[in-house]
């Protein structure tokens, strides 16, 4: 793929504020629209892997790129992980009544909901940065999201409901709430978050939207809306910050 140089701009960044190039790399049997793996443990590069029929796609590997940026533009001692450990993951478990599942199954279901609660909590400070310096993106960052606002409602079907226990898809439908209320005022199309207050999780959005609004967008008190977020969802017993 030849990147336009908008993108080797944000590589460049990551380079610059992580010490580490960038690997990029398409794979089209990837199951989300991208991947980032970030550097760890000796590694000598950060990853990042893309659909290449993914909507919005120079918007979308921005996106992740832009994760990387904010994990290290704080000093060095303040970089977290979100990690859950063997005993939090058995807890949730049995606690988000995900017994019922083979035991692979119900701990990707539960990680899948550790990766949103960061992934749409920082996302969207990471959506705000390319709005406000990479304007560039925007048609393709609204196409992209639309896509994503769409995806998101099919969890709102009966059918997903007698899939999943309540209090997993609970969680995950708060924050889609939240993510379609905010997007609904950017779209300037109150639909995106309507149909989430009339399911009725219209009061647990407004704490949600409201943590981004009273926390700082600066990347350092990124590690304060994730524990915010988890607060307000209950899920502070089910993960750690590992810095």
């Amino acid at each position: 793929m030849n990147l336009p140089s908008s993108i080797k701009t944000i590589i460049s960044e990551v380079e610059a504020s992580s010490g580490l190039p960038v690997n990029v790399q398409e794979d089209r049997s990837l199951k989300t629209l991208a991947a980032v793996s970030v550097a760890r443990g000796g590694a000598l590069f950060h990853a990042l892997t893309y659909r290449p029929d993914a909507v919005g796609l120079h918007y979308v590997i921005a996106f992740q790129l832009g994760f990387i940026i904010r994990k290290f533009r704080p000093p060095e001692e303040s970089r977290f992980d979100v990690v859950s450990e063997p005993d939090q993951i058995e807890k949730a478990v049995a606690d988000f009544g995900l017994g019922k599942f083979p035991p692979a199954l119900a701990k990707q279901l539960f990680d899948s909901l550790i990766i949103q609660l960061r992934s749409i909590s920082v996302g969207d400070r990471v959506d705000q940065w390319i709005i406000e310096e990479h304007p560039e993106f925007i048609p393709e960052q609204e196409a992209s999201v639309k896509s994503q606002l769409k995806e998101n409602q099919q969890a709102l079907s009966p059918e997903i409901r007698k899939m999943f226990p309540g209090k997993i898809l609970n969680a995950n439908l708060a924050m889609n709430a939240a993510y379609g209320r905010v997007w609904s005022e950017r779209l300037k199309d109150a639909r995106y978050g309507l149909v989430y207050k009339a399911a009725g999780y219209g009061e647990i959005a407004d704490k949600l939207v409201s943590c981004w609004n009273q926390i700082s967008a600066s990347p350092e008190f990124d590690q304060d809306l994730i524990a915010g977020w988890a607060k307000v969802l209950s899920l502070v017993p089910y993960f750690t910050f590992k810095h």
